[in-house]
C-alpha cells in the first residue's frame, strides 16, 4: 500500500500570494503509484516537496504530473506570482 498525504499551503514568501493550488488527488491510502496534477491560477509558479517539508522558491518547480511512489509520501505545494 502507498500512503499519500497531500497538503497545500498559503504562500508565506515575498512574492504575491495566489489562490491555493489544487491537486488532482485527495489525501489517502492508495495501492499503486499515483500521478498527481497540481494547478494554480494562470501565470503562477508552483513549487512542491515530497518529503513533508514546507515548499519555498528553492523547492522543485512543477512542470507536469508528480509521480508518487509506494511508501509514505507527503506532497506539499505552494503557488507564487510576481505582481
Amino acid at each position: 500500500r502507498s500512503i499519500v498525504e497531500v497538503q497545500v499551503y498559503a504562500n508565506r514568501l515575498e512574492q504575491a500570494i495566489t489562490e491555493l493550488p489544487q491537486m488532482s488527488l485527495e489525501s489517502g491510502t492508495y495501492v499503486n503509484t499515483q500521478n498527481v496534477e497540481i494547478t494554480a491560477e494562470e501565470g503562477a509558479v508552483i513549487y512542491y516537496t515530497l518529503d513533508g517539508s514546507e515548499p519555498d522558491t528553492s523547492s522543485a518547480v512543477y512542470t507536469g504530473p508528480v509521480t508518487v511512489e509506494k511508501g509514505v509520501t507527503t506532497l506539499k505545494a505552494i503557488a507564487c506570482v510576481d505582481r
